[in-house]
């Protein structure tokens, strides 16, 4: 999609003096010079336990998970001149194979921008709330798009656990598995892949708001799992369904 800007609206970035509080609404993008990011999971079926969270899978499988860690790689939004016609959903990155390429580019082409958070953070999802990853400020410009990464974790990654060693790891999940005969079966599912999306701004994201939350569906995150299959097919489908089930929302 085209996103023509009168040179008359673009000037208004030349001198940041000029620009209003903040942002403002430029033809299907947004004039931003500060962004506040969030993660956040939907709570629609799933149910909170005192020692993690369960879900029934869409095959009918219930699930107990009791230790659950994510690595959130970077956030960053993407200038409209950059941005892509609809959302990207990479199948690999880069770094999984090549480690001197950028992991940060899964999911759109070009280099880093500003407004990209300033290191990978840890996430417990074994209670799953709201979290704050970053408020980061840049050069004005005219933004559309957002990009979330899922990476693995370094030394310098922020808030690393003591009981699940996440360096080198991007996702690991430990918890029961009961089907029809009652019986539980434990599991653990561990990644080192890297995976990424692309998605619009929300229509709601305006002068008055610069938070956005980027919100993960709790209950499919186990759907059309391959039980029976390799730990990479399911180490891949739990990253797949996490990064399918992402939606954004700007924050009120």
């Amino acid at each position: 999609m085209n996103r023509w800007i009168p040179a008359s609206l673009l000037c208004i970035a030349c001198n940041a003096s000029t620009l209003p509080p903040n942002t403002e609404v430029l033809n299907n993008g947004v004039l931003l010079t500060t962004m506040t990011y969030e993660v956040d999971w939907s709570w629609q079926h799933a149910t909170e336990t005192p020692h993690g969270w369960t879900v029934t899978t869409n095959t009918g499988d219930e699930l107990h998970i009791s230790s659950a860690y994510l690595v959130n790689y970077s956030i960053q939004l993407i200038p409209c001149d950059t941005s892509t016609a609809r959302r990207s959903q990479p199948l690999w990155s880069p770094r999984v194979f090549f480690p001197l390429v950028s992991v940060a580019h899964a999911g759109h082409s070009g280099s880093d921008d500003e407004s990209i958070t300033p290191r990978s953070v840890v996430e417990d999802f074994s209670k799953p709330v709201p979290r704050a990853i970053a408020t980061v400020s840049f050069e004005p410009n005219l933004y559309c798009q957002i990009h979330y990464l899922i990476g693995r974790a370094d030394e310098s990654t922020e808030d690393l656990p003591n009981d699940v060693e996440m360096t080198g790891k991007s996702v690991y999940v430990q918890g029961t598995r009961t089907q029809d005969d009652n019986e539980e079966v434990p599991f653990e599912i561990t990644s080192s892949l890297a995976h990424g999306i692309v998605i619009d701004l929300p229509d709601t994201l305006d002068s008055s708001s610069n938070h956005l939350q980027l919100v993960r569906d709790m209950d499919a995150l186990f759907d059309e799992f391959p039980w029976d299959g390799t730990d990479a097919d399911m180490s891949w489908q739990l990253l797949h369904n996490i990064i399918e089930g992402t939606t954004i929302r700007a924050a009120q």
